[in-house]
């Protein structure tokens, strides 16, 4: 399938509105599914996802209340592991004479 090419914003042939690239789609809290167009630079290309053709991007899972409790667990742990390696670092140290 060939993706329909677009310019970049501001140009003659920008996308449509509807057109969103991944991360626009984060932040409408959408994932991304199939590219619907494309914007091709010389480093990479940019797909651009249709949010209103339910093939092309979807709503982005919500977390359970139990993993919202584990990854609370481990960012303390990992807070902990490293408040400890500071410590350790300036002061728990003990340099042999």
């Amino acid at each position: 399938m060939e993706l329909t090419q677009y310019s970049w914003w501001g140009e003659s042939n920008e996308p449509p509105e509807h057109l969103k690239t991944k991360k626009q789609l984060g932040e409408l809290g959408l994932s991304p599914l199939k590219p619907s167009g494309v914007i091709p630079t010389r480093k990479y290309d940019v797909f651009l996802y249709d949010i209103h053709n339910p093939e092309s991007c979807r709503p982005k899972r919500k977390p359970s209340p139990k993993q919202l409790e584990t990854l609370a667990a481990n960012r303390l742990k990992a807070k902990i592991k490293r408040d400890y390696r500071e410590w350790y670092r300036e002061v728990g140290f003990i340099e042999k004479d």
